[in-house]
């Protein structure tokens, strides 16, 4: 019976060391260490949550990683609370170091029981919640013991036009990080927004250019489409460029569903209006069908998170871009030397297509 209870008491300290060290940080990389592991979650509200010795044994395990969607048990309650722990090796103690937050969500974070940082609003009333992204900026830590407890009490602001594509809605993503590292990433981040600027200063003057050339030959309303393209795209990028670092939850939604539609739909059907007044000018079924994409698509984007995106914007510019390729061919077949080019206006617009797919 000894024996017995000596063998029990073993696998018992064997099981809880594996536990225990089942989120162990030895060391810390370049681009930080994301802590996605481990965290557990409770609906409600108690300030004994944040408590580093809360027993949180029976709360359910998440990852709140993942997209808002993916997690639809956080989007049924006013207030929630995660909870993580996790054990640094003591060459990481007493030296300086960041957390870096990327959220959707209003939060408010706790290290081993004291307050840290707090993002917008988190209240049992729903019309008080407010939403705040924080894009990684740093918060400086100093980790004086080995074990670690971090509790988030959080909200997630309601009647939001959320949509997936280009930047999910990550719920809550915490990252250990150096100095040096939180900073590259904020070096990054500043890039793509200086890199967005430049392109819509180089597209809102095309399309300056060609409102001249509109001015000056009204007959030409193809000069008219194409600036009406080349701004709406530009004003597109103008929009998009402070997504990276908007801050608030309502606004980024709000640019993000004006943007986009402008960056893809409108851009691509007005390029094809184009082609299509200087060589077909004929107002088939496809021609109203695009058109009729061009204005739907944008509320298919809002309605339908997982999909929307693909039916509201990227197809609508596939088909337009199927559509100029057909008036190409036909063009081609009757004059092979503005067939030529305007096969070379297609395949640029194609491949810009692309480029704004896997770019942005």
């Amino acid at each position: 019976m000894r024996r017995l209870l000596l063998v029990l008491l073993i696998y018992t300290n064997f099981c809880f060391a594996q536990n225990r060290s089942e989120f162990r940080i030895d060391s810390i990389p370049k681009a930080g260490i994301l802590l996605d592991k481990n965290w557990k979650w409770h609906a409600g509200d108690n300030p004994d949550f944040a408590k580093a010795d809360f027993d949180d044994s029976k709360w359910e395990g998440i990852d709140p990683t993942k997209d808002i969607y993916d997690l639809p048990q956080i989007r049924k309650t006013s207030v929630g609370w995660f909870r993580i722990r996790f054990y640094v090796d003591s060459s990481l103690l007493n030296k300086p170091l960041t957390f870096q937050v990327n959220q959707s969500i209003a939060s408010e974070i706790y290290l081993n029981g004291m307050p840290v940082k707090k993002y917008g609003i988190v209240s049992s009333k729903k019309d008080e919640i407010r939403g705040f992204l924080p894009q990684d900026f740093p918060i400086s830590t100093l980790l004086k013991n080995q074990e670690q407890v971090i509790s988030v009490r959080f909200s997630v602001q309601p009647n939001l036009p959320y949509f997936k594509y280009v930047y999910p809605y990550l719920v809550f993503q915490l990252r250990l990080n150096t100095i040096e590292g939180a900073a590259q990433i904020q070096v990054e981040n500043l890039s793509n927004s200086h890199m967005r600027g430049f392109n819509t200063g180089m597209f809102l003057l095309l399309g300056l250019i060609h409102i001249i050339f509109y001015f000056n030959f009204r007959r030409q309303r193809a000069y008219l489409f194409f600036a009406i393209a080349l701004f709406s795209i530009g004003i597109g990028y103008m929009l998009s460029a402070f997504l990276p670092t908007e801050s608030s939850l309502t606004l980024r939604a709000y640019l993000a569903v004006v943007s986009y539609p402008l960056l893809f739909s409108f851009y691509g059907y007005f390029l094809y209006l184009a082609i299509w007044e200087m060589f077909s000018r004929r107002k088939d079924f496809m021609f109203w069908f695009l058109m009729f994409c061009a204005v739907i698509g944008p509320f298919v984007n809002v309605l339908y998170y997982n999909f929307g995106y693909l039916v509201g914007l990227i197809c609508p510019m596939l088909l337009c871009s199927l559509e100029s390729a057909r008036i190409t061919y036909i063009t081609f077949q009757t004059n092979r030397k503005v067939g030529v080019i305007l096969f070379g206006l297609i395949a640029f617009f194609t491949l810009f297509t692309l480029f704004i797919l896997f770019y942005l």
